[in-house]
Order: C-alpha cells, then structure tokens, then sequence
C-alpha cells in the first residue's frame, strides 16, 4: 500500500509533514501531523507534577464486604425486588464493572452464569440510593498519598520514546515509522492511592479483615469517594496550570475546543475546565476514570477534535491489611525511569519496560483482530502489528542496555505465543508494509529469546 500524501490547499492548519502507512483518513492524518511537534510539552506534564506533596487527610468510602456465607451475596440486597436490574460482580475486586441500570439490555431475575452477583431490583426513585444497598458502606478517616511510582506511560507514545532513545545510541535498529504510523497522543496510568485508616477503632474488629477502599461510591450516580474527587480536582489543577503556556502554542482560527466537535466522550463528564483552546475533562466510564485533554484542529482536509493526553485510573477496590490498616497498590515492577531530551529540556518519565510494552502491543492485536476488515479503524490493528515487531527488537537493545529483564523466555509473551500459535496473522489481509510479514516477527521473536 502506498503511503498517505498530504493534500496542499488553502486554509487549516499545517503541522510537520509526516509519513503514514496505514492511516488513509486525511483528517486523522492532519491531526497528528499538527500535534505531533507538541508532544514535547504534553510529555512534561506527568513530570512537573508534584506527585509526593499530594495528600488528602479526611473521611472517605470504603466496603466492609460483609457476604452471607449460604449465598455469596450482601445481606442487605435481599429486600429489594422492582423493576430496575443492578448487576455487581463480587468475584473479581480487580474489575469492578457494576451498575448496569439500563432495563431494555437486562433481564430481571436471571442470574445465571454470573457467578458471585447479586441481582436486584429498585424502583426508579430509589435509584440513587440502591448501590449503597447492596453492600455495607461506611465513612472512615484516612489518609491517602501518592504511590513510589504515581503512575506508568503505556502504548504508541512509549514506543516513540523509545525510538527516540535507539537512535540516539546509534544502535543498528529497524526505525519506528518504518513500520507504523506516527503517535499523536500519550496515555497514561495510575497507581492507586495509597490509603491507610487513621482511625481503625471506627470499625468493628470482626470488620476488619475485609475493608476495602472504593474509588466510585455510586456507580449509579456515577459520584467518586471523596478522596478521589479530591485526588483528581487535585491533577486537574496542576494540568490546567501546566497547559497554560502550551495553551499560547494554539492560538487562533487553525483551533477550537474539542467540545465544539460534539463528541460523545464529553456527555459523561462531570468536570469541564478550558485554558485556551484545550478542554480538560473529567468522566467515569464503565471500568476506569478518565482524565483528558483534548483540543480541536482544523485541518486541510476538515475539523477534528480528539484528547491528546489522558490519564486513567481503574476502578477495582484494594484491601486494606488488617494489621497495617493502608492499602498496597500493586507494584509497577515492569517500569522504567527514562531520561528524556528535548533541546534544552531533560526529564524523567515513568514508562513500561520492553517485555510488558510487547506484551501490551500484542494483546492489543489480539482485542482488534476484528477490525482487519474496517476501511476507518484496520489502521489500530496494522499499527499494532507494526509495534509488535519494533518492540520484539527492542527486546535486544534492551538487553544490551540492561533494561527491564536481562533474559528471555517464551512464557514472558502470553499474547504473542498467541498470535503466532493460533495463526492470527493468518487472519490479516495481505500487510501494509514488508517487515510486518510473520516470518520476520517469528525469526526476530526467536533470536531475542536466545539472548
């Protein structure tokens, strides 16, 4: 396939003329060309905040878990029994996914194949308050800060870093856009707080080996616990501070306000703040809680507006031990401290190592296999595709570098050894582009595992 050319005409806005394998939307392909020279000021932003001064000191939820041995549902639930369907998985305190009050997609009373669920009905006014039925919420005083490594930056953003970083070191490296298409955006990951009860007499003792601490109190209403209300104003207003001076680098007719573009995202959000021509959002969705920043450019070819950075928090509780009465987020022992230079600018970034941002790339092939035959998004599958090989490289530069693991073995690549066993390649029309074919992927993925 021959790569997307730039069409040239009057008006829109013209960014850094880039080259594009797969990405054949003349849009999409302006709105990155426009936002990838940016990419050095939004990449400052997770570094300039101050992470260790966060603290929050005060009451906030938490889930004392209290089950009925018989049943493996709350106590409390039984009484309900209305119209409306709410749905709680107890099995998983890693994917809490509750909160499914549409009727027209529920089934009042079938429970089969849920596992631990407890399902029960409300009549519509009492809507707000059945969440906190099903469960035995309770107000304790905390104190919450920020984990060692506040958060990890993951997917395409990292694998441009790290390309930044290979051909600095003028190591005999295929490069990144020889294989994909530029990134014009960065995601990024929270750690939980780490949250200890300062005044653990507030619960029984019997309570006590079950408290856990919850991020949205209300799936319902869709309202935070207070201490991630006040986690998240907390990074809003860092980031409207930070884009302030960026904000000056968007000026004029060439941008508006993503809001202006209508898109669905902005209906879930709660929290709305504009510096400029950026718009900064907060919204809980169905798994996770989203912090972005998105901004609107017209380009060449149209108007497009999109985020262009967004932090994600998960919504899974965590324990709180019973004899240290904190909570213990979950290492992020695959992250990687990388210096990064821009000009005159140094900085560190937290960011996944080589094994888990392979394992990442392709896990991501594996969600969108389905697209492979959709003219709009087929270029996320191939992109993947593309990464997959830049980071199974990676691999040996890594390991020349002493980054991440110094060996290899083949039950590191879950997702891999599922692409290449179960012939999911096979399942991709014929590659955009020559080294993506899996017999390259295959000889690469086999010389890094003999290192």
């Amino acid at each position: 396939m021959p790569r997307y050319t730039r069409k040239h005409k009057r008006g829109g806005a013209r960014g850094e003329h880039l080259r594009f394998i797969y990405t054949t939307n003349p849009r999409r392909v302006g709105w990155t060309e426009v936002i990838y020279p940016l990419a050095q000021f939004f990449l400052r932003i997770p570094s300039q905040i101050p992470w260790a001064d966060y603290e929050y000191v005060g009451p906030t939820t938490v889930d004392v878990d209290v089950l009925d041995a018989n049943s493996n549902t709350n106590n409390n639930a039984s009484s309900w029994s209305t119209p409306t369907t709410l749905r709680e998985n107890r099995s998983n305190s890693g994917n809490n996914n509750a909160g499914n009050n549409n009727a027209g997609n529920n089934n009042a009373g079938n429970n089969q194949g849920l596992g631990n669920t407890a399902v029960i009905t409300v009549q519509p006014e009492n809507a707000a308050n059945a969440y906190a039925a099903m469960f035995n919420y309770k107000e304790l005083s905390v104190r919450a800060r920020c984990h060692r490594v506040p958060y990890e930056l993951f997917g395409g953003s990292v694998c441009e870093l790290y390309d930044r970083q290979v051909q600095q070191s003028a190591f005999n490296f295929v490069k990144l856009h020889d294989t994909t298409d530029p990134t014009g955006d960065m995601d990024i990951l929270m750690n939980p707080l780490n949250i200890q009860l300062t005044h653990p007499e507030e619960i029984e003792p019997a309570e006590r080996n079950s408290v856990k601490s919850v991020a949205v109190r209300n799936r319902l209403t869709e309202e935070l616990s207070p201490v991630y209300d006040h986690f998240t104003r907390w990074i809003i207003g860092h980031i409207t501070r930070l884009l302030r001076p960026i904000a000056r680098q968007v000026e004029g007719p060439d941008f508006f306000q993503k809001q202006q573009a209508g898109n669905a995202e902005l209906l879930d959000a709660d929290i709305l703040e504009h510096v400029g021509n950026f718009l900064v959002t907060r919204a809980v969705t169905r798994n996770m809680l989203k912090i972005q920043c998105g901004l609107g450019v017209n380009t060449l070819d149209g108007p497009i507006g999109d985020h262009v950075f967004e932090l994600i928090i998960g919504l899974g509780d965590l324990a709180i031990d019973d004899s240290t009465h904190r909570t213990y987020p979950p290492e992020m022992a695959s992250t990687y401290s990388m210096p990064v230079v821009f000009g005159p600018n140094r900085f560190n970034l937290f960011v996944q190592d080589p094994v888990t941002l392979l394992n990442g790339q392709a896990k991501g092939f594996v969600d969108r296999i389905a697209l492979r035959n959709s003219a709009e998004y087929k270029h996320k599958l191939y992109n993947h595709y593309g990464r997959i090989l830049f980071c199974i490289q990676l691999l040996i530069w890594a390991h020349v570098q002493a980054i991440g693991p110094t060996f290899y073995r083949r039950d590191f690549f879950p997702y891999l050894n599922e692409i290449l066993d179960t012939g999911l390649l096979d399942l991709v029309p014929s590659p955009c582009y020559e080294p993506c074919k899996k017999n390259m992927i295959e000889q690469v993925y086999l010389m890094a595992l003999r290192l």
